[in-house]
């Protein structure tokens, strides 16, 4: 869904995936006529503004709850949205209701959903470039991109295994060598199996390129890609905008209340 100038097909089938889906119609019109073309994966980068990030995850709700109910396979579902999203009250929401459906406990976990960013220098993040349409967007993206994955089912650990062992560098003796990641360690190390077949424990700043994989809000957090309650209070009182908009709300409870 999602067309823009409907480059995103043809990116796609550069990559080597020949049945691709990407129509110039009205998505969510479609939704409300029942004519959306079956699919096997959805994948997309979906408009930031309005409510269409909540509208789409409605949208991949209630397919996943169809095909739960017809004991279907569901439908994986891969979508690049700002870092700060997975924060937001209708992103957890969504989770806990996904979660519900799976008749699980708990929220990504439970969820199986997962999330994915490029590895950049010294293994940090790195923010992802877009291709706007002539005269919207900015030059350089003031966020970070974030894929959340899921959909996968019983598949969900060995997709996010393989996404980890994506290739990337590892320094060692002096020197860059491709190198596959394969387990994250409790003490921020990562190992890694070179190409030779001899394995390594890196550090983070001995890492870059690949991917980075992400399970939860607390990995989020600790890798900067999501401010936590804290950070998020305290940014509300310093703020100018974000303190007047804390007040107006306390303002609008304390009159609901009276």
């Amino acid at each position: 869904p999602y067309y823009c100038n409907g480059r995103a097909k043809k990116l796609l089938k550069s990559l080597g995936f020949r049945r691709v889906i990407h129509r110039c119609r009205d998505f969510y019109q479609d939704i409300a006529n029942d004519d959306v073309p079956a699919f096997h994966v959805l994948l997309t980068n979906p408009p930031y503004s309005s409510d269409h990030k909540k509208r789409l995850l409605d949208f991949i709700l209630q397919r996943q709850r169809l095909r739960l109910e017809a004991k279907e396979l569901t439908e994986p579902f891969l979508l690049l949205l700002p870092s700060w999203t997975v924060g937001k009250a209708f992103f957890r929401h969504f989770l806990s209701s996904l979660a519900q459906l799976k008749a699980k406990t708990g929220e990504e976990h439970a969820a199986e959903v997962f999330y994915l960013c490029r590895r950049g220098a010294k293994g940090r993040p790195e923010k992802y470039g877009f291709h706007h349409v002539e005269g919207a967007g900015m030059a350089r993206c003031p966020f970070f991109g974030l894929w959340i994955c899921g959909g996968f089912g019983e598949a969900t650990e060995r997709v996010a295994a393989a996404a980890r062992r994506r290739k990337a560098e590892g320094f060692w003796d002096g020197q860059w060598y491709g190198c596959r990641p394969f387990e994250a360690l409790t003490d921020g190390r990562t190992s890694v199996r070179w190409e030779d077949g001899t394995q390594s424990d890196l550090k983070p700043n001995e890492l870059r390129g690949g991917l980075l994989l992400f399970r939860d809000l607390s990995q989020l957090e600790r890798a900067k890609l999501l401010r936590s309650a804290e950070e998020l209070k305290k940014r509300q009182e310093l703020n100018p905008k974000q303190k007047l908009r804390l007040e107006r709300i306390r303002e609008a409870l304390k009159r609901k209340r009276q």
